[in-house]
């Protein structure tokens, strides 16, 4: 399972997956916004034949959460209802799972 991280004080969440054989790594960055309700991601890829870093992956996957202009990577939509913490990581399948075709 990859790791998430919350930093205290900032609804940031930070996930890595795991190496695996000829495997895509990635690092996820979402932040929680909940007077929108919506949950922006910034995504950082390691290709294939690059060493994976997970300072860099971090820095480069808050760095595409575009926070000034609003621009992330995607933006989902938070039902009230819902656990931002498990749609992050749902979201992170979802992602690491297209990214992977």
């Amino acid at each position: 399972m990859s790791q998430t991280n919350q930093i205290p004080g900032l609804d940031l969440m930070l996930m890595h997956s795991k190496h695996a054989e000829k495997k895509t790594r990635i690092t996820v960055a979402g932040l929680y916004n909940s007077e929108t309700t919506i949950l922006s991601l910034g995504v950082a890829k390691c290709f294939r034949g690059d060493n994976f870093c997970r300072k860099t992956g971090r820095e480069l996957a808050i760095g595409r959460l575009d926070l000034l202009t609003g621009n992330a990577t995607m933006l989902v939509k938070v039902p009230a209802e819902a656990d931002v913490k498990e749609l992050f990581k749902k979201s992170f399948n979802e992602i690491e799972s297209f990214l992977q075709q």
